[in-house]
C-alpha cells in the first residue's frame, strides 16, 4: 500500500473515530444523532462525502462496523464492492478445491467465482 493511501486511511479513520466519539448515541432511533450536537453534524457530513466511506456505504447505523472493519484492512471500490486480499482470493481458491473433491459443486463454482472477480458484490437493501 502507497504511502500516501496509508496516511489518507489514517486520516479517514480518526476523523470518523472523532465523530463517533462526539456524537450522542439516540438508543431510541439506534443510531448516532448528529442533529443532537449541531458542531456535530457538518463533521458527519464532510466524513461521508470522502471516497472511502462513500463507497463503504457509511450510515449513522454502521458507523462503528465500518470504522472497525476499516482498521482490520477491509476496502471497497467505487462501486461499494468490498475489495478482496489476495490471501483471501487464495482461501477461496483453496475451500474451492476442497468442496470440489468433497462433491459440492456448485459451492465451489460459487467460490471460484467470487476468487476471480476479486470483489464481493454489494448487497441491495430491499
Amino acid at each position: 500500500m502507497p504511502f500516501f493511501d496509508r496516511w489518507s486511511r489514517r486520516e479517514d479513520e480518526e476523523l470518523l473515530a472523532l465523530a463517533i466519539k462526539n456524537t450522542p448515541y439516540n438508543r431510541e432511533l439506534g443510531r448516532f444523532d448528529p442533529d443532537a450536537a449541531e458542531h456535530i453534524a457538518p463533521l458527519w457530513i464532510a466524513i461521508r462525502e470522502t471516497p472511502r466511506w462513500r463507497n463503504a456505504g457509511l450510515t449513522l447505523e454502521n458507523a462503528v462496523e465500518k470504522l472497525t472493519g476499516s482498521m482490520l484492512g477491509e476496502r471497497y471500490n467505487e462501486a461499494g464492492e468490498k475489495i478482496l486480499s489476495r490471501s483471501t482470493r487464495r482461501s477461496f481458491k483453496r475451500i474451492a478445491a476442497d468442496a470440489r473433491k468433497d462433491g459440492h459443486h456448485e459451492g465451489a463454482a460459487q467460490l471460484e467465482k467470487l476468487a476471480e472477480a476479486g470483489v464481493i458484490p454489494r448487497e441491495e437493501t430491499v
